[in-house]
């Protein structure tokens, strides 16, 4: 296997594969938002990329790439960003199959997670490793990227509580559970339990 460089994302990677692995990131808000088809809502995520300091903006990502491949992307808020609910809207509506669930899921969801952070913090708002590159340690590759990048911040992450490996790397890499709570759903009888995670710096 060739070696695997991290790095920050930029204006000329595959948005559409980003996109792709953006959506794996949660099986419950994507879905919701951008419907149950990966490569049509990768299509819609990847035309919110092009939103100038918008939530899903390449300066808010960072990349593991085994050569051109995208093994894993890692999605922050250091500063908040643009989440304009009525704006994305417009850009999504002919590819999410559901616009009236995009609305909800933008106007529950991402308008917070667009909201800028604490004083000195970081909200990890996704991250994830491609099916085909699991256990091969890029998550943890990931995580030391931005440790290595942001030595002075706390990071906030939250987490399924389901999601053991997930969780079992978060810890390693000094995070800490501090919260118990249940996530996001459309239907109010499934929500999942989660787990707000912090890793002081």
């Amino acid at each position: 296997m060739s070696e695997i460089v991290v790095r920050s994302a930029r204006e000329t990677d595959d948005f559409l594969e980003i996109a792709a692995c953006i959506y794996l990131t949660d099986p419950f808000i994507y879905p919701a938002a951008f419907g149950a088809d990966v490569w049509s809502a990768a299509k819609a995520i990847s035309k919110l990329m092009s939103i100038e300091k918008g939530l899903f903006h390449p300066d808010n990502l960072v990349l593991a790439l085994q050569g051109e491949t995208i093994c894993g992307i890692l999605l922050y808020n250091k500063d908040g960003a643009v989440w304009n609910r009525d704006r994305c809207a417009d850009m999504v509506r002919d590819v999410v199959p559901d616009i009236q669930n995009f609305e909800y899921v933008s106007k529950a969801y991402f308008t917070t997670e667009a909201a800028t952070p604490p004083e000195n913090h970081i909200e990890v708002i996704a991250c994830c490793v491609m099916p085909q590159f699991r256990k091969k340690g890029i998550g943890k590759l990931l995580l030391n990227w931005m440790n290595e990048k942001y030595p002075t911040k706390t990071l906030t992450l939250d987490v399924l509580s389901n999601n053991i490996a997930a969780i079992r790397l978060y810890q390693k890499s000094g995070f800490e559970i501090v919260e118990e709570y249940r996530g996001f759903s459309l239907d109010e009888n499934t929500r999942p339990n989660c787990y707000r995670m912090i890793k002081t710096c």
